[in-house]
């Protein structure tokens, strides 16, 4: 039983290791950015104010900075004007807990040894003749083994609004850009740069809206 235990559980683990090597995302993006936005400066923001002396929002903050500057615009570091701003939050939720069973399989009957030479009857009036004292082992479900599963959600939101429309009560947004990744990792530094990375794969997508489906490969663990 013990043997069987081991199997099982080293199937989970590699059940659960081909699940973790590649991240998907759920992207969904809308835009009204003009024809020549990639020609404009731009300036990246917390939606919470109150982040921006963490930590953990610098080095995603210096991740979309790089995607945006690899697709033309200009980043603003100080209070220079600017053309646009970028707002970005990010999340992760407490998980949901799933119980499931696997089956537990192990001999339920034959493989023993019998003298040479003996019949053996069944239940359905058959028999046969054990001519090597032998009898192939059967293999059937014994057990149940429970365990859980923890899934957790991962959000992102970038927003690009026109800056001088902050001045007014009518924000310009031009850029509405989510993302979602649910899986066993909870780590957001982990996945949230798989995150950005899927979110600009197709910068800025259709006007008329995009959602798309983005699996990147991860080496390593959460």
């Amino acid at each position: 039983m013990g043997k069987d235990v081991k199997k099982i559980a080293a199937f989970l683990c590699l059940l659960c290791f081909g699940c973790t090597n590649n991240i998907t995302s759920n992207v969904s993006v809308f835009h009204e950015l003009p024809n020549n936005w990639s020609s404009k400066t731009i300036k990246v923001l917390p939606f919470d104010p109150k982040l921006k002396p963490s930590l953990e929002w610098k080095l995603y903050k210096s991740l979309i900075v790089v995607e945006l500057e690899k697709r033309g615009f200009s980043l603003i570091r100080n209070n220079e004007t600017t053309d646009y701003v970028a707002f970005a939050s990010y999340g992760v939720d407490f998980g949901k807990t799933s119980t499931s069973s696997t089956s537990m399989y192990n001999r339920t009957i034959g493989g023993r040894i019998y003298s040479p030479g003996s019949i053996y009857g069944f239940d359905n009036g058959s028999s046969y003749f054990s001519g090597l004292g032998f009898t192939m082992p059967l293999y059937g479900v014994v057990d149940m083994a429970p365990f859980q599963t923890t899934i957790y959600s991962k959000n992102l939101a970038l927003d690009i609004v026109l800056a001088e429309s902050l001045k007014s009560e009518n924000v310009k947004k031009l850029y509405e850009g989510r993302v979602a990744s649910i899986g066993r990792c909870d780590n957001l530094p982990t996945i949230i740069p798989f995150m950005i990375k899927s979110l600009f794969k197709e910068f800025p997508g259709s006007r008329s809206g995009q959602k798309t489906v983005v699996s990147l490969p991860f080496e390593g663990s959460c």
